[in-house]
């Protein structure tokens, strides 16, 4: 547990250091900060807790209610991105709950002010490293082995934050 809050104050440090505009950092500091625990609990219990989701949307909403171009933005790159992974879900049968599809979609709400490259970074990155791992753990324990997608997500996500920060 105190591994999991150092790594967590590290990640809010960093996303701090990262976001100047305040109006955008709040989100991207509770998504930061929230990571690290959302991917140990969809470890853990194959669960992301939709009260943590739901904190961090109301803050980056918050947030961004200050820039109201970019809230929009943002509420409607979160809609496209969870509705994606959901129709995708349902149709492929691939075992996405509905906490991975509203981590999705706060991780798109907090990305949106940098563009859709980081948007689609981040979940290009979470759906081939998922897959890659899955079909690792499958050959090693059985077709009825499954992967936590939040995991995935969260490195995606830290990625494509990486990325629009350099770019």
């Amino acid at each position: 547990m105190v591994v999991l809050a150092a790594v967590s104050a590290i990640a809010a440090a960093v996303s701090v250091l990262l976001i100047a505009a305040w109006e955008i950092g709040v989100g991207v500091w509770a998504f930061a900060v929230a990571s690290p625990g959302l991917a140990v609990i969809d470890l853990a219990a194959r669960r992301l807790p939709f009260a943590v989701s739901g904190a961090i949307a109301l803050v980056a909403v918050a947030g961004l209610a200050f820039t109201p171009s970019r809230l929009w933005t943002g509420l409607f790159t979160a809609a496209v991105v969870a509705g994606l992974l959901a129709v995708l879900s349902l149709a492929t049968g691939s075992g996405a709950g509905l906490g991975d599809v509203a981590l999705a979609g706060v991780a798109a709400l907090t990305l949106a002010w940098a563009g859709w490259v980081p948007v689609v970074v981040c979940f290009v990155v979470a759906m081939l490293a998922s897959a890659l791992v899955g079909i690792a753990v499958r050959m090693r324990w059985g077709a009825r082995a499954l992967v936590p997608f939040g995991p995935f997500l969260v490195i995606g996500w830290w990625i494509a934050l990486t990325i629009s920060i350099v770019d």
